[in-house]
């Protein structure tokens, strides 16, 4: 069991470290998400823990997700430019179901047509403890919507 368990958590975690993430939340100016390297680049996104309804909304400026099959995986974005994503096969292993966290970079004004740069600073180990990693990506975002290794997914607010 404690094998399975493990596996099921590595192989979570290396879909987090492949998987890009894009937001895109309102429609109106975010000015705080614009560009805004100086406050990603210092912010973990460690105060921002909660489960896939991602905690306090009123901390969110975009969550996207995407749903097949019982399966759902959500990026959420928070107003201080941390990240998390949540995935509901995790919860079995990691109770609050986030399987990384990290920074992005919003380039327009538009959740809804953006670009995001997606950078990952830490994902989980088996044991639910959070470790450094490091890896980023780019996702443009057209019509609330972007692809992800074939997963559509779609901005929710």
């Amino acid at each position: 069991m404690k094998k399975f368990l493990k596996s099921i958590a590595l192989m979570l975690l290396a879909g987090a470290f492949v998987l890009g993430f894009a937001s895109c939340s309102n429609d109106s100016s975010d000015s705080s998400n614009t560009n805004s390297s100086s406050s990603s680049s210092s912010s973990s996104g460690s105060g921002n823990s909660g489960s896939g309804s991602s905690g306090s909304n009123e901390n969110v400026s975009a969550t996207y997700k995407y749903e097949s099959g019982g399966t759902v995986i959500k990026f959420i974005l928070y107003n201080d430019a941390t990240l998390t994503q949540w995935d509901s096969r995790a919860v079995t292993v990691i109770p609050d179901g986030l399987t990384m966290k990290g920074t992005y970079e919003k380039t327009g004004d538009k959740f809804s047509d953006c670009e995001i740069t997606f950078k990952k600073t830490h994902g989980r180990n088996a044991d639910g403890s959070w470790i450094p990693q490091s890896s980023s990506w780019s996702r443009t975002v057209s019509g609330g919507k972007f692809t992800n290794e074939g997963k559509d997914f779609v901005l929710q607010n």
